[in-house]
């Protein structure tokens, strides 16, 4: 349960946002067992995370070798802004030499 500050203060809410979320399907040619798709996969998701202000998990194929279901997520004032910010970790994803991007998606809620 949140507690009141001892000051006087002025709720601020209502402000407008978009979460924007990015669903990839990757293909990890390089791999072949389980150790080497979390090593490659954890430098996928740091580089990600490093160049975009984005949130990224494994959330699909997390028992086979050599493909991996990601989704990275962003939070923005704005729709357009929260779309550029997506496709921007797309495009990333898309020049890695080590991955196959297989397939994307972006869902603005």
């Amino acid at each position: 349960m949140a507690t009141r500050p001892s000051y006087d203060f002025e709720m601020s809410i209502g402000h407008p946002f978009t979460v924007g979320i990015l669903h990839i399907d990757l293909h990890l040619p390089c791999c072949h067992s389980l150790k080497e798709k979390r090593g490659r996969l954890a430098k996928v998701m740091n580089h990600l995370r490093k160049k975009h202000p984005v949130v990224v998990a494994e959330v699909g194929d997390q028992n086979t070798w050599d493909r991996a279901g990601l989704a990275a997520v962003t939070l923005s004032p704005s729709r357009d802004l929260a779309n550029r910010i997506l496709d921007a970790a797309a495009d990333t994803l898309a020049k890695d030499g080590e991955i196959e991007l297989v397939w994307h998606e972006i869902e603005l809620v």
